[in-house]
């Protein structure tokens, strides 16, 4: 690529900032996001249990440490700690319910967007030729086929941009699903998003059936409520990604466990333990069992990290382009690729 210079030689373009993509060049980049937004891919579940492993190691070396330091025949009374253990305890399961609640919820979503989807296709099967004799009949098959196979691609480009904002991922270029019209209209300034430009490219598909007289009434009214659908349970997981737990909840578990059970209780469980090496047994598995909960909490909190780590998407995935592949015979699909029907 070379800018021309009528007054000197010719000169490169400037370079273009990381992140930001040629919008004449669909092959390369990628769109949505860029990398500053985009959730970095959190830790494993088999690191953060080395983690919580690691970190409980502290308790049992101070309840061995402290009775080398503590007067012989003194202890500590316990039942202070044991107290607001039991309240730490109450309040970590009270935040484990609310993030399991919340990570339900947005699966409900995701749920119900691919239900969606699927049932769009099914429908599909229910358009038919409104002209059966004549020259007008093949073009009608042929109307009737490009519909289908459209009505495949974009319900597979919908469910492509559904996962990744749920991840908090860049969508990449897909021959197979984008157009070169989409893919500029994405990468426009104006960056609309790419699930809902999805969706909005199958309502003017609907739109264009219910003119050309393929779609009843009822099967219109149909299809746009399922579209809706996509809508609301999009606009829903977007809410609760959007709109998390405080922070304030996570950073106030984390100290008083990491206060309380991992440095207090184990100290005064330590000191004047007639059995050193049983106290630190009993620490190392009550911090272990609080910083789990801890942990737990704080991955279901995190959606984007929760469904970047989680298979279910890729799996509800498949099956939708199993499906399709099912409800849209190979030759309808092939023939609209690239059709531009937006």
């Amino acid at each position: 690529e070379v800018l021309a210079d009528p007054e000197g030689p010719p000169r490169k373009p400037p370079p273009r900032p990381a992140g930001v993509c040629d919008p004449m060049d669909p092959e390369k980049g990628e769109f949505d996001e860029s990398p500053a937004e985009v959730a970095k891919t959190p830790p494993s579940p088999a690191a953060t249990a080395v983690v919580v492993f690691l970190v409980a190691l502290i308790s049992p070396v101070i309840a061995m440490v402290t009775p080398l330091f503590a007067p012989e025949g003194k202890s500590i009374d316990t039942k202070p700690l044991l107290l607001l253990a039991g309240v730490l305890g109450v309040y970590l399961v009270a935040r484990l319910a609310l993030a399991l609640a919340r990570c339900n919820q947005a699966k409900s979503h995701a749920a119900a967007f691919y239900a969606a989807c699927s049932t769009l296709a099914v429908s599909a099967a229910n358009v038919q030729e409104v002209l059966t004799i004549s020259a007008g009949a093949e073009h009608e098959k042929q109307g009737v086929r490009h519909f289908r196979g459209e009505l495949s691609r974009l319900l597979a480009f919908a469910a492509r941009c559904f996962a990744h904002a749920a991840r908090d991922e860049p969508v990449a270029h897909d021959q197979s699903l984008m157009t070169m019209e989409e893919v500029l209209a994405i990468r426009a300034p104006s960056r609309p998003t790419p699930t809902l430009f999805a969706v909005k490219g199958l309502t003017k598909l609907v739109a264009q059936q219910r003119d050309a007289g393929r779609l009843d009434q009822m099967l219109c009214m149909h299809m746009n409520a399922q579209l809706a659908q996509m809508v609301q349970a999009f606009q829903g997981l977007d809410a609760l990604k959007k709109m998390p737990v405080p922070s304030a909840v996570s950073e106030l578990a984390f100290w008083w466990v990491l206060a309380l059970v991992v440095l207090l209780m184990p100290a005064a469980l330590g000191a004047g333990a007639a059995y050193p090496s049983a106290a630190a047994v009993v620490s190392l598995v009550v911090s272990a069992f609080f910083l789990a909960l801890h942990k737990v909490a704080s991955h279901l909190e995190d959606l984007q990290g929760y469904f970047a780590t989680d298979g279910g998407l890729s799996l509800m995935e498949a099956s939708l382009a199993g499906n399709l592949a099912a409800f849209v015979p190979a030759q309808e699909a092939s023939g609209a690729n690239g059709a531009g029907m937006l």
